[in-house]
């Protein structure tokens, strides 16, 4: 009797150990899906040529859901580049291949925002 009451406690204890992982793997996912689309933005890489960012600005301008008339500082390809790319970034739906722009976009979790300027999630 004692051994079927000790296989039983066993039992049990092993179904909470398996229920606490599958806990935090199911939390882990939802953290994972809404951190990933909502702490990112996309900017131009540091190295891109000022022919290029003027092409990502041009292409960025042109789409649905972005004002390309808003702030940009510093004053510079790079910044003005990098403000409308995230701007398409968040109207195309925050997806990696929004912010591929041919290799010269890439996706940041820090906020770009720099002074008054303030870069939308």
């Amino acid at each position: 009797m004692r051994k079927a009451k000790d296989l039983w406690r066993f039992l049990i204890l092993i179904l909470a150990l398996l229920f606490l992982q599958v806990n935090k793997f199911v939390i882990s996912l939802i953290s994972y899906y809404h951190g990933a689309k909502a702490g990112k933005w996309c900017i131009a890489k540091p190295s891109t040529g000022n022919v290029r960012l003027n092409q990502n600005i041009d292409y960025s301008c042109q789409q649905k859901g972005v004002d390309c008339g808003s702030c940009f500082v510093p004053n510079t390809a790079i910044s003005r580049a990098s403000y409308v790319m995230n701007l398409y970034y968040k109207a195309a739906g925050k997806h990696s291949w929004n912010c591929h722009f041919s290799g010269t976009g890439m996706i940041i979790s820090q906020v770009p925002s720099y002074g008054a300027c303030h870069y939308p999630m």
